[in-house]
């Protein structure tokens, strides 16, 4: 693992600007981050099959590189820069601009986990870096593009599949209109959501599905002890002594991890990244709860068991 990680180190350091790289070779280095993704993973793979327990995350190290940016007034373009390990707590993604999730207080009542990390987080990390070099070719390459009138906007590069955006770049020519891509995209984006967990009736309707394994009325334990507290979501801004109920375990996450009482996923699973920081926390955490979000709503007092996976509504009733 050392081997690969300095390896791999090396590579990213010796990189230019994306302005000093002509077409062919952005493509190039495309192709080579691919590579290095599919070796990053494989070893990460290895790695949680052959080691044992790891000292801490990546998530620890990004929380701790974010909490000293901003205490030196940094942006995040800055933070970025000096400390790559904050981008951690963000998803990949091509031309978007990146915001940094608010530091956690570091008052907030429960000790920070060890930002040593161990061989398969560093390799998690380094795959997290990878996808950026990507994100940030694949904008480069969109922007030359549109300068061609190749397409009508450089986000319309987020439209082209991989081989599809080699051909534009070679023959200086989208693949046609992308319009349809495009309006397909805001369609689903603008559309309500699926249930994490989803079956179809036999008339065709979706209906939401408890995962194989999960309590019927919780989820599946991913750690992290026993915690009440008042139930918030994501656009509540969690405060310490809450329970977060989301959707998915996004990156972003780790922000609000300290100091929550506890953390429930409707998706996830107990070796996910967020999950392994929740627990690092102390924080009870239960994945796999299928249909949580509108079954606690904001405000429900909730007892979070992350050895068992049961949810319990305190006082009144779940919501039918």
């Amino acid at each position: 693992v050392d081997t690969v990680v300095d390896e791999c180190d090396r590579w990213l350091a010796g990189l230019a600007v994306m302005s000093d790289y002509s077409d062919h070779q952005l493509l190039e280095l495309l192709d080579h981050a691919t590579e290095w993704l599919e070796g990053l993973h494989h070893q990460e793979v290895l790695a949680g099959t052959l080691l044992g327990a790891e000292p801490g995350t990546g998530g620890a190290l990004a929380l701790a590189a974010l909490r000293a940016g901003r205490g030196e007034g940094l942006d995040d373009a800055e933070t970025i820069r000096r400390s790559p390990a904050v981008l951690a707590l963000l998803p990949p993604a091509v031309g978007v601009p990146q915001r940094l999730p608010p530091a956690p207080a570091p008052d907030v009542g429960t000790a920070a986990p060890s930002t040593a990390i161990g061989p398969r987080e560093r390799l998690r990390l380094r795959s997290r870096w990878v996808q950026e070099l990507g994100a940030r070719v694949a904008a480069e390459l969109g922007r030359r593009l549109e300068t061609r009138a190749a397409l009508a906007d450089a986000d319309e590069v987020r439209s082209l599949r991989y081989e599809e955006l080699r051909r534009a770049v070679q023959s200086r020519s989208a693949p046609g209109p992308l319009h349809a891509r495009q309006r397909e995209a805001r369609a689903a984006a603008c559309s309500p959501p699926l249930p994490a967990e989803f079956r179809l009736t036999t008339e065709g309707a979706v209906v939401p599905a408890a995962r194989p394994g999960a309590r019927p009325a919780g989820g599946v334990g991913a750690g992290g002890g026993r915690g009440t507290g008042p139930v918030t979501h994501l656009a509540g801004h969690p405060k310490p002594g809450d329970v977060l109920v989301v959707r998915d375990l996004q990156p972003g996450l780790a922000a609000w991890l300290p100091g929550l009482a506890g953390l429930v996923a409707e998706t996830g699973g107990t070796l996910s990244h967020m999950a392994i920081l929740a627990r690092e926390y102390g924080v009870p955490t239960v994945v796999a709860a299928h249909d949580a979000l509108r079954r606690f709503p904001v405000g429900t007092p909730l007892l979070v068991d992350g050895s068992t996976g049961e949810l319990t509504v305190l006082q009144g009733e779940e919501e039918p």
